[in-house]
């Protein structure tokens, strides 16, 4: 190749046109075969033979090219016309100026020629598409909306905590096997982790958490999808995902992934209350304002903001002082059924929250309050669950819940990030 290379002599001219003929008889006629050309170009056509029309005589063929162009230091009418080529035939435009550049821009277009063309080899149908009739109900960030919409395009900038809210065709209830999340490539800013949500009832309410996944950086060539069971497969009517940290970020850095995929089946109202029965009643944070908690009375207003949270984005901390008191209500007043107490632990701190006392009422938020247990926590994180938990001995009935501030790891102040009360809606 080297002495082929050397033998050839450079006018400077740039014959995207015949360069694109050429290309393109490497191709062959037919339907659903996918055919990508990446066209790399300093400039616009010089040599007399339109790109456009060349673009159009293939088609006349009976073959169909996508093409993915890089302006490489291009000029401005070599950007018009790279940008045009791309748009006629759906592909990409990007641009680069030097050789880092060149490269990330290569990259990401080699990606889009899906020539690590995915397999699925799920057992169901993708529920989680916009084609099938998925949407979007909510999010914090409305880049969610294009991890489902087919374009199989690299997506973001997402933040740590960032969740969408997601309905499957017609608001049907489905059955969710698996989660499949691709990896095109290797790269600090992919996806670490993702938290999984359904709720049997309504979009904005009633969430558990069915799973966290962990990707790894890699990229597999027989199958770009990394794909997560849901054991046991889950009866629910929406899906909520929420996003960790990114591969090799802390929590306050950039996040990108490509298109999601649910494997799953749809299914009637008689099925999915048979597949409910099935299973045990879900275990939420009841306390959650998202899932009907609320405060309902305490030291400081503040304290509100302990239940705030949604998913587990536990980023904002309360200011709590020692010996403070503060009384939590359930959905509709609710009596519940407690199993778990939990407190999150991002980083080591003196002033993080370590003793509280734990009290439940079953008649009013004036008591009497029985004492249910006091927990301490570790001043240390468990990057794979940062909430440290404390399991009573037996399942607490409770209407509601107080909780009291005993003691920090040593610090000038105390610091809490959420509290969390997991167990079940009677």
């Amino acid at each position: 190749m080297i002495q082929n290379v050397s033998a050839l002599k450079s006018y400077g001219m740039t014959a995207l046109g015949y360069s694109l003929e050429l290309a393109g008889k490497d191709f062959s006629a037919g339907q659903d075969v996918r055919r990508s050309i990446i066209l790399i170009s300093d400039g616009e056509e010089t040599c007399g033979k339109d790109p456009l029309g060349v673009v159009d005589a293939l088609k006349a063929q009976g073959i169909e090219i996508t093409i993915h162009a890089i302006g490489f230091s291009a000029s401005d009418a070599g950007k018009a016309q790279l940008k045009k080529l791309s748009e006629i035939t759906g592909g990409t435009y990007r641009e680069a100026e030097d050789a880092a550049s060149l490269k990330d821009s290569l990259a990401a277009s080699i990606q889009q020629t899906l020539l690590l063309k995915p397999k699925n080899e799920s057992s169901g149908e993708n529920i989680l598409s916009a084609a099938g009739g998925a949407r979007i109900v909510s999010s914090s960030n409305p880049l969610f909306a294009n991890l489902i919409d087919g374009s199989e395009e690299r997506v973001g900038p997402f933040s740590y905590g960032d969740q969408g809210v997601f309905s499957f065709k017609d608001n049907q209830p489905v059955l969710l096997e698996k989660f499949l999340v691709p990896v095109f490539l290797v790269a600090g800013s992919n996806m670490g982790e993702i938290k999984v949500y359904g709720s049997t009832d309504k979009p904005d309410t009633g969430f558990f958490k069915i799973a966290s996944f962990h990707l790894e950086n890699k990229v597999a060539f027989g199958n770009v999808y990394q794909e997560f069971k849901v054991n046991p497969p889950q009866p629910i009517r929406f899906l909520k995902v929420v996003l960790g940290k990114s591969v090799e970020g802390g929590f306050n850095s950039v996040i990108y992934g490509e298109e999601w995929k649910s494997a799953g089946k749809y299914l009637t109202e008689d099925a999915f209350k048979a597949e409910r029965a099935k299973l045990p009643a879900p275990e939420i944070n009841l306390i959650a304002r998202e899932n009907g908690g609320e405060m309902i009375a305490g030291a400081r207003a503040e304290y509100a903001d302990l239940i705030a949270a949604q998913g587990d984005n536990y980023r904002g901390w309360v200011n709590v002082n020692i010996g403070d008191e503060v009384i939590f209500g359930f959905q509709s007043g609710e009596t519940v059924t407690l199993n778990k107490i939990g407190i999150p632990v991002l980083e080591a701190s003196p002033n993080n929250l370590k003793g509280v006392e734990i009290s439940v009422s079953e008649t009013s938020p004036g008591g009497p309050f029985e004492t249910a247990g006091t927990f301490e926590t570790t001043n240390l994180v468990f990057p794979k669950n940062p909430v440290q938990e404390y399991t009573f001995e037996k399942p607490v009935k409770a209407k509601y819940l107080k909780i009291k501030f005993l003691s920090n790891h040593g610090g000038n102040a105390c610091y809490a990030y959420q509290i969390l009360a997991m167990g079940t809606l009677d």
